[in-house]
């Protein structure tokens, strides 16, 4: 780490990237997954990540869409808080962007990274790279219509990485007032396949003059500090799904618990977070973090299909707590080390 970081988050209602402790650390916008619910989770652990809301639709914005507004939505616990939205219309762009930061938002992020069949269909998310004019006109009026910090999250390419036309495309971007960039090292095509190209990261960070943050690959301390060099950050995102421990251990944290009984308690409030959020609607969108918490463990099979089909608190409850008592009695069995079991 090359600078300390604050024991608390200090840039609310005050947030710039400019000023962030150095590296910057992020929890990555992914929809389905970085609800309300799990951002608080990530919050307690680590009182200085910066978050970002799911991924959310300008239009639906503009339209009064209900699950629009819930993506959006946040508490006070969770600032340093960006909202990251989508789309391709400038005026739901300008429009929904003043409206989140009248909600108090600590800043906008606009996503030009997707990589999806649909995001390419409907020309946003990383098919803006292929019509920057658009892109380059979403941002202009963004940027006309807030005060506060303005971002975009995008990727070194879409059908491949040139270097001269992205280091054009992210000076546009600095031009126009972009405070900040996420740069996620594959290309569109790509999605996830293959390895993230952090050489492509550290040689477009020598052109700019704003913050730039690595995405892709992230998964430990070690990758961490073999992928930062000379970027202002790292933003972690599939990373995080099952670990939001790992947040912890990038700030030099335990990290992890290697014991299952350790875990629960944070697993127990991500379910508490989830129903509060969005009642039993809440408790099913959490299904796909239950089978990622337990993934690795004896049994986890069987658990799994038990977390599947709870359709109340209450049965999560009682079924996270008898496989605690369980692998409790396990690590209690000389010669059982934790690490053996839960892995």
């Amino acid at each position: 780490m090359t600078q300390a970081r604050e024991t608390s988050a200090q840039s609310i209602r005050n947030f710039t990237w400019d000023t962030l402790a150095r590296p910057i650390i992020a929890l990555a916008p992914m929809a389905g997954y970085t609800d309300t619910a799990f951002r608080k989770v990530v919050r307690s652990l680590s009182p200085n990540t910066v978050l970002f809301t799911e991924f959310t639709s300008t239009d639906g914005l503009a339209y009064q869409s209900e699950k629009s507004f819930e993506q959006i939505s946040f508490d006070e616990s969770e600032h340093p808080i960006i909202v990251q939205i989508f789309g391709k219309t400038t005026r739901h762009f300008s429009n929904g962007a003043a409206m989140i930061q009248d909600l108090g938002a600590d800043g906008i992020d606009i996503n030009m990274g997707c990589p999806t069949k649909n995001a390419r269909k409907c020309m946003y998310g990383s098919a803006l790279l292929t019509e920057p004019d658009i892109a380059f006109d979403i941002v202009r009026k963004t940027r006309a219509a807030l005060t506060i910090p303005l971002s975009v999250k995008t990727r070194i390419g879409q059908e491949r990485y040139d270097y001269e036309r992205m280091e054009s495309f992210i000076l546009t971007l600095e031009d126009l007032g972009v405070n900040n960039i996420t740069l996620h090292g594959r290309t569109g095509n790509q999605k996830y396949t293959g390895m993230a190209n952090y050489e492509a990261l550290h040689r477009l960070k020598e052109r700019m003059s704003i913050s730039l943050i690595g995405s892709g690959d992230i998964v430990d301390r070690e990758t961490f500090t073999e992928k930062l060099g000379t970027l202002d950050g790292l933003m972690i995102g599939r990373g995080a799904v099952g670990n939001p421990w790992i947040f912890q251990e990038l700030t030099g944290g335990s990290g992890k618990p290697a014991e299952f009984v350790k875990r629960v308690p944070v697993i127990l409030q991500h379910a508490v977070n989830a129903y509060e959020y969005r009642g039993n609607r809440g408790l099913i969108q959490f299904r796909k973090h239950l089978s990622a918490y337990v993934k690795g463990l004896q049994n986890s099979k069987e658990l799994r299909i038990k977390l599947m089909r709870a359709s109340t608190l209450e049965e999560i409850k009682d079924i996270l707590e008898t496989a605690r008592d369980f692998h409790q009695q396990i690590v209690a069995i000389p010669g059982n080390e934790p690490e053996g079991i839960n892995q």
